[in-house]
């Protein structure tokens, strides 16, 4: 047995032998060109991918840069549209307190006679559709009860002239904001 192995090892040495010398060497300049081409291909995928990976990226920026200045446009819209109705409220604010103190001093300027009831009802006259017809007539009670019903009934038409001008589907967010501000104020001032 070990000389069948020892006769399989020189006949596979002696071919071995024999296949290596009938074979020529391998060049290094082929492989070695091979490796050139191979690598400018490897290049030109690199430089096409980047290329490709550049212009998503560029677009990519382009957009988010859009979306940006949308979002600052719509935030300074906002802080503008707020800013009017701050100086909507202020202006409003202003002018309650200056017919305040205007119903201050025609109270101050007015007779004695019929007490409060006067500077109210003259107040009222111009916003009431119909006036209080005074009739002279002795019971005090009994006009004060009927300027107050009155004064209550034209301050529900004012609020519902509000009520259709707030139901207007056109209105806009802050022409809607004034005229509840507008009723808000003509409510406290009535009240």
């Amino acid at each position: 047995m070990k000389s069948k192995k020892r006769m399989w090892f020189l006949v596979l040495a002696a071919g071995i032998f024999f296949g290596l010398s009938q074979t020529e060497p391998v060049q290094a300049t082929p492989l070695s060109s091979f490796s050139k081409v191979q690598q400018e291909a490897i290049q030109a995928k690199i430089d096409s991918i980047r290329s490709r990976v550049e212009s998503k990226v560029k677009a990519v920026h382009t957009e988010k840069v859009a979306v940006k200045k949308q979002e600052v446009a719509k935030k300074q819209a906002e802080a503008k549209q707020f800013a009017e109705q701050k100086r909507a409220q202020v202006a409003a604010a202003e002018n309650n307190n200056q017919t305040k103190q205007d119903n201050s001093s025609r109270k101050e300027n007015a007779p004695s006679v019929g007490g409060n009831e006067a500077p109210k009802s003259s107040s009222q006259a111009p916003q009431a559709k119909s006036s209080t017809p005074n009739s002279g007539s002795s019971n005090s009670q009994t006009d004060a009860t009927t300027s107050a019903s009155q004064r209550g009934r034209a301050i529900g038409e004012k609020n519902r002239e509000y009520g259709k001008k707030l139901r207007d589907p056109n209105l806009s967010g802050s022409e809607r904001q004034k005229i509840i501000q507008e009723k808000k104020n003509y409510n406290r001032s009535h009240h």
